[in-house]
């Protein structure tokens, strides 16, 4: 067992630092920099090109204002409500007979950003308030920097990739407000693809693109529609979500062995890895916790319930519960941890959608104008993940859809700690710069 080693001072900051403290930090950090970023990405005054992935603008440091950073501490809490809110409405949204659950919160906030400009004013106010902002133009340019910040700013050791399309009815092209199309293109990258929803070969290339943008980890994303559903969608709007980390300190595959993993329905067994890891630590009376560091700027965090199962203490799992993780210690940690691999289909009803504050209950479609403005634009929203825990890392995947119808070296010394995973958890996988909640969920049987 070792007492000592070598790591980085940036990554002992980022075990030691929960995600929002860190995030908050970070973000001031940013916003206090004169340096303007470097903008490489389509200007608000080029022409919005159908059909065509736009540039996404090379952004080092973020520019955000003091109430942006609110928006964005606003929306991390609310990626936490999302979590509780499904794992309260588990049956409704998610179907898995081992009753485990895997959901993007992070996904589902920029999909639901961006749609909030395809909506009349009333409802895109509603999400604007939700997510802490005092207006859609300071969300939407937040959400602008964020994403570029994420993907562009060299996160060593991890691969990050955010896109966002819009496929219209084609139908409609001389309706299609061209000012909204702009803010999506300039704000969100959005690709966006004129279409006849008539054809189920339409929905082979939505598909086709969510596959091409989660590394073909997200399959089959979306099923054909009915017969009164061609007729009636609007618009599909789509976000994905790609991530692939390295683990800080990888796992040991000659040290991976057969072990006992003891679910809430029945023991099982499997692959668990070994390793001994510089990780946060905290134990309490109500569960043991581990903040384990990728690569780069990102963490897992895993709670292992006591005595409650993982189901029930992640009905109950809210903000304050996330906030009282925050208090960990780094511990050289003998760890033993099961491989697993994760897919969730999810899907949000508007009940159950409004519980996180929410709601898209008798909006309006104003992405073509006029012509849909007096009319209830009911929608779907649905996601499905893929996480994939290894000796190497994690690779996760997201893809959530609206449809819309009418260092520098230091030497520093640890106490040891041993925690074996055999139990049921909860996880959250967190970038810790912003906060955001990238894959959140819970392992109830392997």
């Amino acid at each position: 067992m070792y007492n000592q080693t070598k790591i980085t001072m940036k990554k002992f900051k980022l075990i030691v630092s929960g995600a929002v403290a860190f995030a908050c930090m970070a973000l001031a950090t940013s916003c206090s920099s004169n340096d303007e970023p470097v903008i490489n990405g389509p200007e608000a005054n080029e022409p919005v090109v159908e059909g065509v992935m736009p540039s996404v603008p090379v952004i080092r440091d973020l520019k955000l204002s003091g109430s942006q950073i609110i928006g964005v501490v606003t929306t991390h809490k609310l990626s936490v409500k999302l979590f509780n809110t499904v794992a309260n409405n588990y049956d409704e949204c998610i179907t898995d007979e081992k009753r485990n659950m895997s959901v993007s919160p992070f996904s589902v906030s920029t999909l639901l950003s961006m749609s909030a400009n395809c909506y009349d004013e009333s409802t895109a106010d509603a999400i604007v308030s939700a997510f802490g902002y005092q207006n859609i133009d300071e969300m939407n340019d937040a959400m602008a920097q964020i994403n570029a910040f994420l993907m562009t700013n060299g996160n060593t050791g991890m691969d990050f990739k955010v896109s966002n399309s819009l496929w219209w009815r084609n139908e409609y092209r001389d309706h299609l407000d061209k000012d909204i199309l702009k803010v999506l293109t300039s704000k969100y990258y959005t690709y966006n693809l004129g279409v006849d929803f008539m054809k189920d070969e339409t929905i082979d290339d939505i598909n086709t693109w969510v596959s091409d943008n989660t590394n073909k980890k997200i399959l089959n994303f979306l099923n054909y529609f009915d017969d009164a559903e061609k007729l009636t969608v609007s618009n599909v709007n789509v976000n994905t979500v790609y991530v692939n980390s390295e683990w800080a300190t990888k796992f040991d595959k000659a040290k991976t062995a057969e072990g006992t993993f003891h679910g809430e329905a029945t023991d099982t067994k499997v692959d668990m890895m070994h390793g001994e890891i510089i990780a946060g630590y905290a134990k309490t009376d109500d569960y043991t916790c581990v903040r384990l560091p990728f690569a780069g700027f990102a963490a897992m965090t895993i709670v292992m319930p006591e005595s409650a199962s993982a189901e029930e203490f992640s009905k109950n799992f809210n903000v304050e519960s996330l906030a009282a993780t925050e208090d960990l210690h780094t511990y050289m940690v003998e760890l033993s941890m099961p491989k697993f691999a994760i897919e969730s289909t999810l899907k949000m009803p508007d009940n159950v959608l409004s519980e996180t504050g929410l709601s898209l209950a008798g909006a309006k479609n104003m992405l073509f104008g006029d012509l849909l403005s007096d009319k209830n634009a009911p929608s779907n929203l649905q996601q499905k993940t893929s996480l994939t825990i290894n000796e190497d890392g994690a690779e996760m995947a997201a893809a959530t859809s609206l449809t819309i119808f009418g260092s520098d070296l230091d030497v520093m010394k640890f106490d040891s700690v041993k925690l074996d995973l055999d139990r049921p958890f909860i996880y959250f996988i967190t970038e810790m710069r912003t906060g955001a909640i990238l894959m959140a969920g819970r392992i109830c049987n392997l």
